[in-house]
Parts: C-alpha cells; sequence; structure tokens
C-alpha cells in the first residue's frame, strides 16, 4: 500500500493506493496519526486506487472518522473504487460514511461542514 498526503484549502488529503488489509494497516494508521498530530481533522481518504479493503481497513477507518468527529472535523470518502464500495456496502455501513465523487467534491463538502 502506498498513501500519499496532500492540502487543499485548508483540508487534508490522503489518497490510498493498493490493498487496505490487516498487514499494512499501520501504514494507514501512521497516517491517521499524522493528521490528528497536525490537527488536520478534515480529511478527504481518495480510495480511488484501492485494490482490496478487508474487514479490519474497514475498522480502522471506522475508528478515524469516529476520532476526527469527536474532535470538531470530518472524514469524507473520495472517488471510492468499486471494491470498497461493495465491502462498506456488503458490511451495511453505508450510511456510517459520506462519499464523495471525486477529491474537489469532498474538499468542497469538508469546507461546507465547517460552517
Amino acid at each position: 500500500m502506498e498513501i500519499e498526503r496532500d492540502q487543499s484549502n485548508g483540508c487534508a488529503i490522503l489518497r490510498v493506493q493498493g490493498e487496505i488489509v490487516l498487514e499494512v494497516l499501520h501504514q494507514l494508521k501512521h497516517e491517521f496519526h499524522r493528521c490528528i498530530t497536525d490537527e488536520e481533522y478534515y480529511v478527504a481518504l481518495n480510495l480511488e486506487h484501492v485494490t482490496a479493503l478487508s474487514s479490519s481497513g474497514v475498522g480502522a477507518i471506522m475508528g478515524f472518522s469516529r476520532e476526527l468527529n469527536e474532535l470538531g472535523g470530518q472524514l469524507i470518502l473520495a472517488s471510492v473504487a468499486p471494491v470498497a464500495e461493495y465491502v462498506i456496502e456488503l458490511l451495511r455501513l453505508r450510511e456510517l460514511f459520506t462519499l464523495a465523487v471525486s477529491e474537489a467534491e469532498a474538499i468542497d463538502l469538508l469546507n461546507a461542514s465547517r460552517g
């Protein structure tokens, strides 16, 4: 798994490529921790190039989303790959996430949620 970190209009962007599975979750959790440490509480998680998503990966994303919410921020999933969307739907967790069709839409939604 590769993770690219970027900024746009005051929001953090994490672009993930590859498999989000148990064996590599430490990388994703490290990036999540960096966002919290750097006080980046509005995050777009781009899943366009994700090739696999395990239930443990979904759990890590849910935990990060909850942590951001507790800090007054928000996580939006952007450009979700079909395989990732399928897993989220299969686990019946669709209502727990905000999905955006693009990174740009995710940034717009994050900025609108700031009030």
